[in-house]
C-alpha cells in the first residue's frame, strides 16, 4: 500500500511505501518470554514478588491451573482465573500459607483430572468415578 502527501490543491507530492508489519500469532512469541509473562501475571495477581524462591513450584502449578480453567489464555484470563480460585477456596485455614493452600488444590485438581483421563484411556471411555 502507498501513502501519498498532496497539497492544498490534492496533487501528489511525494509517495512512500507503508510498511505493513505481518500478523503474528502468540504461539510465535519467545517461548521463555511468555513464560516470563505468565509468571508475571500468576504472581501480580497473588501479590507476590515473582524472585521469591520459596512459591517456585506453587506458582507454577497455580499457572498450570489458570490456563486449563481459561480458554482466554492473556494475562487477564489467567489473572481472573486466580481470583476466582481465590473467591472459591475463601479463607484458607488458621496459620495456613494463602499461596500454599492454593496451590496444593490447584495441583490436587490437575492431577485428579490427570488419573481421570488415564482410568478412561484403561476403560476404554466407560465413565469410571473414583
Amino acid at each position: 500500500m502507498n501513502i501519498n502527501d498532496v497539497d492544498e490543491s490534492h496533487k501528489v507530492i511525494s509517495t512512500k511505501e507503508e510498511r505493513t508489519t505481518p500478523d503474528v500469532p502468540d504461539e510465535t512469541l519467545d517461548d521463555t518470554a511468555s513464560k516470563e509473562i505468565e509468571l508475571n501475571a500468576i504472581s501480580d495477581a497473588l501479590d507476590l514478588d515473582i524472585k521469591d524462591t520459596n512459591y517456585t513450584d506453587e506458582v507454577r502449578w497455580l499457572l498450570e491451573y489458570a490456563k486449563d480453567q481459561t480458554e482466554d489464555k492473556s494475562v487477564e484470563g489467567l489473572k481472573w482465573a486466580i481470583r476466582e480460585l481465590e473467591t472459591k477456596l475463601g479463607t484458607p485455614p488458621f496459620l495456613e500459607d494463602r499461596v500454599k493452600f492454593m496451590a496444593r488444590y490447584a495441583f490436587l485438581f490437575m492431577e485428579g483430572k490427570k488419573t481421570s483421563k488415564e482410568l478412561k484411556k484403561m476403560t476404554r471411555g466407560i465413565d469410571v468415578s473414583i
